[in-house]
């Protein structure tokens, strides 16, 4: 999964790639793949989104299995 959004959102909430990743639990390489279009995990996508306050909808084991699937 990608999140092509990722830098035109954080910039204009005026946050770093630091702030982002703090604010998303991830690791600042995470949020520069993320930034990069290249493949996240769903789990890193959805708590960016969390980050952006744009949950798309609570996460629950069967929304996992069926993203990994």
């Amino acid at each position: 999964m990608f999140f092509p959004e990722v830098r035109s959102e954080r910039k204009a909430r005026g946050w770093t790639q630091r702030q982002l990743a703090v604010e998303a639990g991830l690791s600042l390489p995470t949020v520069i793949a993320a930034e990069a279009s290249r493949n996240i995990s769903f789990e890193s996508a959805y708590r960016i989104a969390v980050a952006f306050e744009k949950s798309p909808a609570p996460m629950d084991e069967s929304t996992l299995e069926v993203a990994q699937a």
